[in-house]
């Protein structure tokens, strides 16, 4: 009889461990969020390709991103500029979010010659 209990109490104590060792791996959550300077509108969520953004200045305004929870901008290819789709620089990235595009020569970001830099880092960065 003290087996049956003790088979009943171990059962449940199992499942939730299981349960918490499935959270924990789990619990680096990358967030991915994209932008498609062709078809893509800020007023969309950014959450998947066909609600995709439409600037990357947007993006980067609307994400952030922690050690435990980066956040990916996934840029579509095309040209982002003032003149194609609004685009405004320099870009700011924020901390532990990461900008990627569809490859050289596919995504261009260009800023027309009218910012002294392309992208611009903030955050916290190592001194010595």
């Amino acid at each position: 009889m003290r087996n049956y209990a003790v088979r009943q109490w171990l059962s449940p104590v199992a499942v939730l461990f299981l349960v918490i060792l499935a959270a924990g791996d789990n619990a680096r959550a990358d967030f991915t969020y994209y932008v498609d300077g062709t078809n893509g509108g800020d007023e969309n969520s950014g959450l998947s390709p066909d609600q995709s953004w439409l600037t990357i200045t947007h993006a980067l305004g609307n994400t952030s991103g922690s050690g435990t929870s980066p956040a990916t901008i996934r840029v579509s290819s095309g040209i982002y500029s003032v003149l194609t789709n609004g685009e405004t620089y320099p870009l700011v990235m924020n901390s532990y979010t990461r900008l990627i595009g569809e490859g050289p020569g596919r995504t261009v970001l260009d800023a027309e010659y009218d910012a002294p830099h392309l992208v611009m880092c903030t955050g916290r960065f190592p001194t010595r």
